[in-house]
């Protein structure tokens, strides 16, 4: 008899524990659900920032029928990027958060490079 009022007491309390544990993990669902709802939203807006750029400077080599472009690209956000063409294949090969000289101080590295390899650059 004693058997059966303590099998019947663990069951009660594996049974409440089991409960608990559901809440908790309905709660930890909610706030997962919710942390990535902000990380995509700022993302988003990140994005959007990103969207509105203006270039900074464009330089175009050349070699026989060869062609690159060279461009830094400004973005509102304060940062930038520098963007590589080559065979109409456009590449980004520099970026920087908040310091728009080196933008302009790799595009100037490509295009030293290039002219090394006989290219002329304007």
């Amino acid at each position: 008899m004693l058997r059966i009022i303590l099998l019947a007491m663990t069951l009660v309390v594996v049974g409440c524990g089991s409960k608990e544990k559901a809440a908790e993990t309905k709660t930890e669902a909610k706030e997962t659900v919710k942390e990535g709802a902000e990380k995509a939203e700022s993302k988003t807006k990140a994005v959007a920032t990103k969207a509105v750029s203006e270039t900074m400077e464009s330089i175009t080599c050349k070699y026989n029928n060869d062609s690159r472009k060279i461009s830094s690209v400004k973005f509102g956000d304060g940062g930038c990027e520098v963007h590589y063409e080559k065979f109409g294949e456009k590449k980004v090969v520099a970026t920087a958060k908040f310091d728009l000289g080196y933008c302009s101080q790799m595009a100037n590295k490509v295009s030293n490079n290039l002219e090394e390899a006989g290219f002329t650059c304007k």
